[in-house]
């Protein structure tokens, strides 16, 4: 019988696909509620670098989120 992956496995894969990721992504497209958390374990392994995304809402209101970026695995 094969299991399901896990989340931190579901967000690895999406990372390696697509080559970054946000918390929306994270959401609307897996499900995941605490991407920060999945990112946070994944860099013991892996090489994920962030950047600040500025956007204006509807009601033109400034707004900020990170977008992750996958760089690969980190070397020994």
């Amino acid at each position: 019988m094969s299991r399901f992956p896990t989340q931190k496995e579901e967000v690895l894969q999406y990372l390696e696909d697509h080559g970054s990721i946000t918390a929306l992504d994270g959401f609307l497209k897996l499900f995941v509620i605490d991407l920060a958390g999945c990112i946070r374990d994944l860099r013991k392994v892996y090489i994920i670098e962030d950047e600040w995304i500025h956007k204006t809402n509807f009601y033109g209101r400034q707004i900020k989120y990170k977008k992750y970026i996958y760089k690969g695995k980190k070397k020994k």
